[in-house]
């Protein structure tokens, strides 16, 4: 009996030794798996908010390129920008102070856009896309935060501020998407520290360190990025909170530890009910207990571990959508900006040469009359084709919009931007013959020159594609002050594509 209850003892003293180690070790593991569920949701909100962005610069590129000087801003433009785009509110506030909506909202008299918090943002933000803080938008009459960013003129100057309003209250319905569980909640704050998502109305607005109730926290919540964070009565919530890449702002989950640690309680109280077995039947207690620990760290592993995958997955789809063109399947607009900024900015700090190629295919619209739609997405196929063949594997192959697309060529001077250049035209030319679907294309080139933008760099070898197209088509040209190389075509259109006599303006 003494040696029952002695082995009985010691097995009860190696279970409670076994279950500090296990609960302490899948402590570490939820803690670590809240972490990177925290860190995820924030990225996925990043996202949203530079989708925002990349609306008003979007837009921005628009009016500046389509809407000419001479030609007022109206609220249907405006107003079909803000349907295509989704957003709350889309307006444009002057230089002259005409303030031009496109929800149907009358200023008053005495109302002037440039005092608003979204104007002066843009005009103290110039090389970026401006955002606001927390003001009361007048149309709503609710809280709102802008992203804005100045229009030019042709000439350079200034003609005003674009903006794209987000109420809280949608920015709180896209922030409530990512709560963790039923009894926690999400909050946002912005890089200043002000709360932009909480579900106490009554401290939306304020700074954090000046929330009285949170204050003892916020320097944790603003600078930890993945600390978990314990505060309330007794310690019973914790918070986890993950800076979001772009904007810098902050995400944070605030959960309820009794339920974030529900099945950690449920193994206390099972563990327990095992020891006080185990003093009746000691091995049958023990294997008990063996299997269900181990199939309790399996089940919940295999939970997170699916949450975590189908997250990531969702996330690797969407970046893949929003970079890549639905047709021809090669880079969009978006992600040629991206690559072009980031090209510019290796060949400024590597001192190496880079170029940048329009091309047009000239009479599409005469394509998609006289043949129709869908031979007209053929011939952009097979120009993605033909021109994805002949590039090299450093350059990069992206439609810019309709039938114009964009080649960037790392470390390539103007001699041979001029000779890629040319043999894209003819390839096009011969290959597209072959399959029995012939066209040409205009091209324009330039090269990086020394205080270019990646703007500009783009702006000058679309001049020269446009200059390409007056001089009759199917033709490489271009703006740079140089001899071109020997052996340039200077073919016009011919029998090789679909053209009328005469060049149709912007064809």
């Amino acid at each position: 009996m003494v040696v029952t209850v002695l082995f009985a003892l010691a097995f009860s003293a190696a279970a409670l030794s076994s279950w500090w180690v296990a609960a302490s070790a899948l402590t570490t593991s939820l803690n670590t798996r809240l972490k990177d569920t925290a860190t995820a949701k924030a990225v996925a909100v990043d996202r949203y908010l530079e989708r925002l962005r990349a609306v008003v610069r979007s837009y921005v590129r628009v009016m500046e390129r389509t809407i000419p000087a001479t030609e007022v801003v109206t609220a249907d433009m405006l107003g079909s920008f803000r349907d295509e785009a989704g957003v709350d509110a889309l307006y444009f506030g002057g230089s002259d102070g005409l303030f031009v909506g496109d929800l149907g909202w009358t200023p008053a008299p005495d109302y002037d856009p440039r005092t608003r918090p979204w104007y002066r943002a843009a005009m103290t933000q110039l090389e970026s896309t401006a955002y606001s803080g927390v003001y009361l938008d007048l149309i709503s009459g609710g809280q709102a935060v802008s992203f804005s960013s100045l229009v030019h003129n042709p000439d350079g100057s200034e003609r005003g501020v674009l903006s794209v309003d987000i109420y809280l209250s949608t920015l709180t319905d896209e922030v409530r998407r990512y709560a963790y569980d039923s009894s926690g909640y999400v909050f946002l704050l912005d890089q200043e520290g002000t709360i932009l998502v909480h579900p106490s109305q009554d401290i939306v607005g304020r700074n954090l360190w000046n929330a009285t109730e949170n204050a003892n926290i916020a320097d944790e919540v603003m600078f930890g990025d993945g600390t978990i964070i314990e505060y309330g009565d007794e310690r019973g919530t914790f918070a986890v909170a993950a800076k979001l890449p772009t904007s810098g702002w902050v995400l944070g989950m605030v959960l309820e530890r009794r339920e974030a640690y529900s099945k950690l309680y449920d193994l206390a109280w099972t563990h327990g009910l095992i020891l006080i077995l185990s003093l009746v039947a000691v091995l049958v207690a023990s294997r008990i207990l063996a299997r269900r620990l181990s199939d309790f760290a399996t089940v919940l592993e295999a939970i997170l571990d699916e949450r975590n995958a189908q997250l990531r997955a969702k996330m690797e789809e969407i970046e893949r959508i929003s970079v890549t063109d639905s047709l021809t399947g090669i880079a969009n607009r978006r992600a040629l900006d991206a690559a072009l900024s980031a090209e510019v900015l290796r060949a400024r700090r590597a001192g190496t040469s880079l170029a940048a190629l329009m091309l047009d295919i000239d009479h599409f619209k005469d394509i998609n009359d006289l043949h129709g739609h869908v031979t007209g997405d053929k011939a952009l196929v097979t120009l993605t084709r033909l021109a994805s063949q002949t590039v090299r594997d450093t350059d990069r192959v992206g439609r810019w919009g309709g039938e114009e697309f964009v080649v960037l060529c790392p470390e390539t001077g103007a001699e041979g931007a001029s000779i890629l250049a040319e043999k894209l035209r003819t390839r096009i030319a011969k290959g597209s013959a072959e399959s029995g679907l012939p066209m040409t294309c205009s091209v324009g080139w330039a090269v990086l020159a020394k205080d270019d933008t990646p703007t500009r760099l783009i702006s000058r070898a679309d001049s020269g594609m446009y200059l390409a197209k007056r001089r009759g088509r199917n033709r490489v040209e271009t703006m740079e002050d140089i001899d071109p190389a020997p052996g340039l075509g200077n073919q016009t259109d011919g029998d090789a594509g679909i053209a009328p006599a005469v060049p149709k303006p912007g064809q």
